[in-house]
This record gives structure tokens, C-alpha cells and sequence, in this order.
């Protein structure tokens, strides 16, 4: 089913509204990440620490979960803990505590 929409100059034109939905997804989650970077985090460390059977089995079928910045502390902990899971996980932009405060791998992802 598509739609018609009045373009710019008075036309019709068609719109297709599976990618109208597809876009407006995209951008909900791109928002979401800066807006509620507590809730990523929490989802995150419920991803990592509890996994969810459903989880679970993709991972058994080679699903990956890419980890953004998350500390090093909890990388290394999740590497012991979840051994079994490693090939299922991806870190990415992992903070290091210094002593002038933190700093970002830099790692092109």
C-alpha cells in the first residue's frame, strides 16, 4: 500500500510508507543513544552480566552485541565472567581511567 503525498509544486507523489517507518526508527535509536546514554548503559550491563535466553540463543547462532564505551574495569570483568560468550561480544571505544581523567581507545569504530 503506498501513500500520496502533495509534493513542493502542487503534484502528487508517492511515498512509500515502509520506509517512512524505517527512517523514523533509525532515527528514534541514533536520538535515543545521546539522549538516554544511562538507559544504554544500563542495557548494556543487563546485556553483558544477565543475558536472556533469547539472547542467549542468538548468540548461539552468531548473533554479535557490539559494547560502547564501557569501562575497562567492566570489559575485564565481563571477559572472565562470560568467558563462555566471547566470540559473541565486540568492545568498542573502551575508557581507560588516567590520571588527568579518563581517555577513549581510538579504535575506528
Amino acid at each position: 500500500m503506498e501513500l500520496i503525498n502533495n509534493d513542493v509544486e502542487g503534484g502528487l507523489k508517492m511515498i512509500n510508507p515502509s520506509r517512512k517507518i524505517t527512517c523514523g526508527v533509525l532515527l528514534c535509536l541514533c536520538a535515543g543513544k545521546y539522549a538516554y546514554a544511562g538507559d544504554i548503559d544500563d542495557w548494556q550491563y543487563q546485556q553483558l552480566f544477565n543475558p536472556s535466553q533469547t539472547l542467549l540463543l542468538a548468540e548461539s547462532r552468531g548473533h554479535i552485541t557490539i559494547y560502547d564505551r564501557l569501562p575497562i574495569e567492566d570489559v575485564d570483568r565481563a571477559l572472565d565472567q562470560q568467558f563462555e560468550r566471547v566470540d559473541s561480544m565486540m568492545f568498542t571505544r573502551i575508557r581507560h581511567a588516567t590520571p588527568d581523567g579518563e581517555s577513549v581507545e581510538d579504535d575506528g569504530c
